[in-house]
């Protein structure tokens, strides 16, 4: 449960909140539950705070400070549902079992944030119609991630691990997945248009439908994919 006193203060206002946290630069502030729903946290810093299992249901978070090398801001099982995060760096960031579905992640950088682990199976990360146009998401294990109607345009996913994930009709156009693997991934009318998918891993792959139109092809691996009317094979 949130401290009261922390919350009454980021309630206050980002001023109210950055005077109190440079009184108190020792302090990792607990918001763990809290109601910050449609709250306005434009460049607050949030650096450090527990936020695990928060409504933070169409919050504006852009510019938030929510990246540092020696403090995790946790945002596991918090309801980021239709959250705005556009251009946050969500590096060193947990985000284990979060709802981001519909949220707007455009141009994101999320290259070690912890979407997801081996250790977890169930209650993965929901990025259900989320946007990650232009978002970073290089080498990330991003396996059983639900993706489902998500736009990933020119997104960044160089080696990611797309085991499993579902992007059942996401929008994946130019995005980068030099050497990723999507293993057993679900692309059922996905549009992969113009991505470049040199030496990615489709073992197994559902590309029901889906539009290849223009993808970089060379070394990929479809063994076992269901490719029935695929476009651009």
């Amino acid at each position: 449960m949130a401290n009261q006193e922390q919350l009454d203060i980021l309630k206050q206002g980002v001023e109210a909140w950055h005077a109190w946290r440079k009184q108190n630069p020792s302090i990792h502030p607990d918001l763990t539950g809290a109601n910050l729903q449609k709250a306005d946290l434009s460049f607050a810093d949030l650096t450090g705070a527990d936020l695990t299992g928060a409504d933070l249901t169409g919050a504006k978070l852009t510019d938030a400070h929510l990246s540092s090398d020696y403090q995790l801001t946790n945002f596991s099982g918090a309801n980021l549902t239709g959250a705005d995060l556009t251009q946050t760096d969500l590096t060193n960031t947990a985000l284990q079992k979060a709802n981001l579905q519909k949220a707007n992640l455009t141009g994101v950088n999320l290259s070690e944030v912890d979407l997801a682990s081996e250790e977890v199976d169930l209650g993965l990360a929901d990025l259900t119609g989320a946007d990650l146009s232009f978002a970073v998401l290089h080498g990330l294990d991003l396996s059983g991630v639900d993706f489902k109607g998500a736009n990933l345009w020119w997104a960044k996913l160089k080696g990611a691990n797309l085991q499993k994930a579902n992007l059942t009709q996401a929008n994946l156009g130019g995005a980068d997945l030099k050497g990723a693997s999507l293993k057993g991934a679900n692309l059922q009318k996905a549009s992969l248009k113009d991505a470049d998918l040199t030496r990615a891993n489709f073992e197994g792959a559902n590309f029901t439908g889906a539009n290849l139109t223009g993808a970089n092809l060379e070394g990929v691996n479809f063994e076992g994919a269901d490719t029935t009317g695929a476009i651009g094979l």
